[in-house]
């Protein structure tokens, strides 16, 4: 079986839900790509649109400096959430990484790629470097085209250290995706009026034996150490990206850890609460669960 992950410990992290962050302030170039916009769709994700009319390069992209301050030895790992409009030929997503330096050098860590469902892009970035901008693109692909209005979207942007694999989840792992009702009673009436009212946030419960596996990162002190660091710092890192073992992929919080120390054996409970900005009737249920990933 698949070992379930969660990230931890950013570097960086943008929920790209406005223009202003903490991060900084995100500018909006473009090249040869007239009337191109950028806009934040639904208060939760960046969308930069543009309609192509000519043969040469056309491409936009919004760009943040990070101050030079991010290390990739230390943070190496990145995740990228994207979509296009076109499932080919059309605006592409890309995204590259501006390190400091003289001179500065630059890693694409997403070529011209497409995904009419939103898609996922991680990996390791060099190492030795420290990020200076961070770039990403809506560009034309291939540069023949002439005609059309397309358009690429980013849900998140995080660079952090490598996910940490939960050891096992001995004792259970349920995944939960409760959608909600209104039971109306009526009087004299046989059953109750239901109303359809959504869905809650979809929870993820895993039961853990701390004796089992390595539950220790580089210099931590206690098995587990890392979720008293993920629940600590939630002040600042609002969700996480779990990864259940079983084909579910999702941002979360984690809403609580409980550590049970028993005479001869050691549990340790997760409970994971699906995160997300806007109603997820955006996506499709592929989407919001990463079953495409």
């Amino acid at each position: 079986m698949t070992k379930p992950t969660i990230t931890h410990s950013p570097g960086i992290v943008s929920d790209l839900v406005a223009t202003t962050e903490a991060l900084g302030t995100w500018t909006f170039n473009n090249t040869n790509l007239p009337g191109a916009t950028l806009t934040v769709e639904h208060n939760d994700w960046f969308t930069i649109q543009g309609t192509l009319t000519t043969t040469a390069d056309e491409y936009a992209y919004a760009e943040i400096d990070v101050a030079n301050t991010v290390s990739t030895t230390l943070y190496p790992y990145y995740l990228l959430r994207y979509k296009t409009s076109a499932s080919a030929n059309g605006l592409a997503a890309k995204a590259r990484i501006i390190y400091a330096g003289e001179p500065p050098s630059s890693e694409w860590i997403l070529t011209e790629s497409f995904s009419t469902l939103f898609n996922l892009k991680t990996g390791m970035l060099t190492s030795g470097k420290i990020i200076d901008k961070i770039q990403l693109f809506a560009d034309d692909y291939p540069n023949t085209l002439n005609s059309g209005t397309f358009s690429v979207s980013f849900d998140f942007f995080l660079i952090c250290k490598e996910p940490f694999a939960i050891p096992n989840t001995m004792y259970g792992l349920n995944f939960t995706p409760p959608p909600k009702y209104a039971k109306i009673p009526i009087p004299s009436r046989v059953t109750d009026i239901t109303q359809n009212l959504g869905s809650e946030n979809a929870t993820v419960h895993a039961i853990c034996n701390l004796d089992r596996g390595n539950w220790k990162r580089s210099g931590d002190i206690l098995k587990g150490q890392v979720f008293i660091d993920i629940a600590h710092n939630t002040y600042q890192h609002p969700f996480q990206w779990l990864t259940t073992g079983q084909g579910h992929k999702f941002k979360v919080s984690l809403e609580e850890p409980v550590f049970r120390y028993e005479d001869k054996r050691h549990i340790l409970e997760l409970l994971f609460t699906e995160y997300s900005r806007s109603s997820k009737s955006n996506e499709s249920y592929v989407e919001r669960f990463g079953l495409n990933l």
